[in-house]
């Protein structure tokens, strides 16, 4: 499950059909109830449409997209060096494991732990004032 205070427009997240359909759910707003959604079409539409989701999904029903190598490589960043017996990514400054996420922000470092993939969009958001690019 996920709070609400943890969303945002154009968040990518997931359902409970995530490792059997690879559902990927694009947020297209926040209220009190749950979101309203976008569906990335991944050529599974029949899939889906069997199983309809509502336009409107609550909380309950959502799922974080847990960062992988895979996520990483289709936000963009480079496989790079391990770190502490992890595997390193680096994009624009930004050196990530699976885990943990280092940016270098001019003479500042900021560490901060990252599990899904709608986190890292919102730090990055804060921080570029821009949405992570992602290639699904």
């Amino acid at each position: 499950m996920i709070n609400a205070n943890e969303l945002r427009k154009n968040n990518l997240i997931t359902d409970a059909y995530y490792e059997s359909f690879k559902t990927i759910i694009k947020v297209d707003s926040v209220n009190e109830k749950g979101i309203n959604l976008e569906i990335e079409d991944d050529g599974n539409w029949s899939e889906i449409a069997q199983r309809w989701i509502e336009p409107e999904y609550t909380f309950e029903k959502l799922f974080p997209i847990p960062l992988t190598e895979e996520i990483l490589l289709k936000c963009g960043f480079e496989k790079h060096i391990k770190l502490g017996g992890h595997d390193g990514y680096l994009l624009n400054g930004w050196f990530i494991t699976t885990d943990l996420c280092f940016m270098v922000l001019g003479s500042s470092v900021i560490l901060s732990k990252l599990k899904y993939l709608h986190r890292l969009q919102n730090i990055y958001f804060e921080l570029n004032n821009e949405e992570l690019k992602i290639t699904l």
